[in-house]
C-alpha cells in the first residue's frame, strides 16, 4: 500500500512594474520550506516485490525580466 502523509508546498513570488506597464523584474522561490513528499507512487509489491516513487522538486528559485511590446499590462 502506498501512503502519503499530508503536506503543503509553499511558494512566494514578488515582482516590480514600470509605471507604463512595459517592463517588469520579478523574483520567486518554489518549495520555500523544502517540504518532502512524493508527486506519484506505484506499488509493485505485489507483483515484483518493489514499489516506484518520485520525489516531489527541492526548494527552487530564480529570477526574472520581462518586457511587453504591446504596451501596458
Amino acid at each position: 500500500v502506498s501512503l502519503e502523509k499530508d503536506y503543503a508546498v509553499a511558494n512566494f513570488r514578488g515582482s516590480w512594474t514600470q509605471d507604463d506597464g512595459r517592463f517588469e523584474v520579478y523574483a520567486y522561490v518554489h518549495n520555500a520550506f523544502e517540504e518532502e513528499y512524493r508527486t506519484y507512487t506505484f506499488d509493485f509489491t505485489g507483483v515484483f516485490g518493489f514499489n516506484q516513487a518520485n520525489a516531489g522538486l527541492p526548494r527552487w528559485w530564480g529570477l526574472g525580466a520581462r518586457i511587453n511590446f504591446g504596451g501596458g499590462l
